[in-house]
């Protein structure tokens, strides 16, 4: 019986460590490549600021979550910069097909375009 016991206390531990969608809901994450340069994003419940390094933009959207796993982005809002507008329209669909301690994989589209992007982002700090 003290097996049983230790075992299941060790299977419950083991399940509470897997990263889950709803461990990265809030916090700062990165996403760099060579093609967009690097963004830091910081999202908190109600809302992400993403802030673009190389062109010194900073944008502001309204977060809804749809599931445990998808999350919409609208009401596009610039702080900082000119290169994109404002957009109360346009609208961000990101469901998370990845999570791990470091990073998390995801696969982005809109209500605007076609055009699909699949992204990962490093965890900076949750």
């Amino acid at each position: 019986m003290k097996l049983f016991v230790l075992f299941l206390l060790i299977s419950l531990f083991n399940l509470q460590t897997e990263p889950v969608c709803t461990d990265i809901k809030t916090g700062t994450f990165k996403i760099s490549n060579q093609e967009t340069g690097t963004h830091i994003i910081t999202r908190t419940k109600n809302k992400q600021v993403e802030e673009h390094l190389e062109r010194n933009v900073k944008v502001r959207y309204k977060v809804n979550w749809l599931d445990n796993c998808t999350y919409q982005l609208y009401d596009r809002k610039v702080l900082k910069g000119d290169k994109y507008g404002d957009s109360k329209n346009d609208t961000l669909t990101v469901n998370i097909t990845n999570i791990t301690t470091e990073f998390y994989e995801v696969f982005i589209s809109s209500n605007f375009s076609d055009f699909t992007v699949k992204a990962r982002l490093d965890i900076v700090e949750l």
